[in-house]
């Protein structure tokens, strides 16, 4: 058909006069997911490069599309499955229509721990019934690589113990006086 993907420009003409010109773009490229990433968080204490999460913190995960996107939720929520200490959690998608950047979240809950930090798991992003599509109305491929766990971002809500040992004053020593 002659029609690459790409820009081009159609040109009208009547009796060797141009009456109109349009570019037109044609895109038959599926949006994929270049890059998935845990960016941040809401809550946890920060030392140095590390951060500290605990129950009722949150984390984010951006993915970024190959080109902008729209989301649909009208029938459903994408989800993108976490890693948090050997249990796979699912990341609630939240912002990002109309941009190349999905913002999925998680908020940590009690019990959970990942002293190695947190991964994505791999082909886990889910649509739920919702669409995620180019302008151009092509549906993204939702398969994905995973990554591995990021160690900047460590989660840990046991409680921890406090031993103390107490000596018997017997009264004797210089300070007492």
């Amino acid at each position: 058909d002659g029609w690459g993907e790409g820009r081009h420009v159609i040109s009208a003409t009547v009796d060797g006069q141009q009456i109109a010109e349009r570019t037109v773009l044609v895109d038959s490229s599926d949006p994929t997911g270049e890059t998935f990433a845990i960016t941040g968080q809401t809550g946890g204490v920060v030392e140095g490069a590390t951060t500290y999460l605990n129950a009722g913190d949150t984390v984010s995960v951006t993915v970024t599309m190959s080109e902008e996107v729209v989301v649909d939720t009208t029938s459903g929520v994408p989800t993108l499955k976490i890693d948090i200490g050997g249990t796979q959690v699912d990341a609630t998608y939240v912002s990002g229509s109309s941009s190349k950047d999905l913002v999925f979240t998680y908020t940590i809950q009690s019990g959970q721990t990942a002293a190695g930090g947190i991964a994505i798991v791999a082909g886990s992003l889910t649509l739920n019934g919702a669409t995620i599509k180019d302008f151009a109305q092509n549906d993204a491929v939702v398969a994905h690589s995973g990554v591995d766990a990021n160690t900047a971002y460590v989660v840990d809500t046991m409680v921890g113990s406090l031993t103390a040992a107490l000596a018997q004053d017997t009264g004797t020593s210089d300070s007492d006086k």
